[in-house]
């Protein structure tokens, strides 16, 4: 169990989307929050399955999901993912679009270097910056967790299951105006 996972609120019924990306990028939680692919390749997952992840080109590449942030109804958010890179780049992993600094979810991953992790405001406790993240190395994934909660006032960021960044936090997000997700 993450810290930020209430005991008391099963899991499924707190989970927004699930995304194992078996073919397509097809929500399978039932919630209907179906990924649109603009140009992605699918490729083989961390375990070697054929179309079971997607490549991005860094640039034009993604996934919309319409109308994500109507699903976001609260402060209290976790997204977990496995990712691999073989470069350092300045585009985000997931990004809530139109972008907005005051009212924002972005993650940043090997970003030059650094990681971002933002969850409502940038200018005030809503970004958690860590100035390291090294690439992993050929072949390997990591897994990532993201979490915010307000009302533990906290934003954590773990990676293969260690703590990797944290802060206090008690930003809040808005889910108006509507916000697409962006994956890749």
């Amino acid at each position: 169990q993450l810290p930020a996972q209430n005991s008391s609120t099963p899991l499924d019924s707190a989970l927004i989307a699930c995304y194992p990306f078996s073919g397509n990028a097809n929500d399978q939680t039932g919630n209907g929050n179906n990924g649109t692919v603009n140009g992605a390749v699918l490729v083989a997952d961390r375990m070697g399955n054929a179309n079971s992840a997607y490549s991005f080109n860094g640039t034009n590449q993604n996934i919309i999901i319409p109308n994500f942030s109507n699903q976001v109804t609260g402060n209290e958010f976790s997204i977990s993912f496995w990712s691999t890179s073989t470069l350092q780049a300045t585009r985000s992993a997931f990004l809530a679009t139109p972008d907005d600094p005051s009212n924002r979810i972005n993650i940043h991953i090997y970003y030059v270097g650094s990681l971002f992790w933002d969850f409502g405001s940038i200018y005030s406790t809503g970004r958690l910056y860590f100035g390291s993240c090294p690439l992993p190395g050929p072949n390997q994934w990591d897994h990532w967790v993201f979490t915010h909660s307000a009302a533990g006032n906290f934003m954590r960021v773990y990676r293969n299951g260690t703590l990797y960044a944290a802060q206090n936090s008690s930003s809040t997000f808005s889910n108006q105006p509507v916000k697409n997700l962006l994956i890749g």
